[in-house]
């Protein structure tokens, strides 16, 4: 996908500092690329490999179209959905729900109302 290697090479290519790249393919060009890869990187590592950005700059795209990886919590879920959907998160998987935004307006509406009075 196009927009993913740009990304991708748009993360090293603003991360230099004094002629030194602070982004890479780490830890190696094997295990740099890919959802695999990227899911299971150490928060220090990832945020220093070009490709965990590449995923995050997709992933605005998709909320920005409605979807999400599956929510784990919520009330009423048993355990097992709660493991199902953890693994589905792990695995890419992506859910499309509903537009919130009119609620959460509302609900900052009810609250600017409340400060007020």
């Amino acid at each position: 996908m196009a927009s993913h290697t740009i990304l991708h090479e748009l993360a090293h290519a603003v991360s230099a500092e004094g002629g030194k790249m602070k982004t890479a393919d780490l830890p190696d060009k094997d295990h740099a690329y890919g959802w695999d890869n990227v899911i299971t990187k150490e928060a220090a590592v990832a945020i220093m490999n070009a490709e965990n950005y590449a995923f995050l700059g997709l992933w605005a795209a998709f909320a920005d179209l409605g979807y999400t990886l599956p929510r784990l919590g919520g009330e009423g879920l048993s355990e097992e959905d709660r493991k199902e959907r953890e693994e589905d998160a792990v695995q890419g998987y992506m859910n499309r729900y509903v537009d919130v935004t009119k609620r959460i307006v509302k609900a900052g509406v009810a609250v600017a109302v409340s400060f007020e009075a």
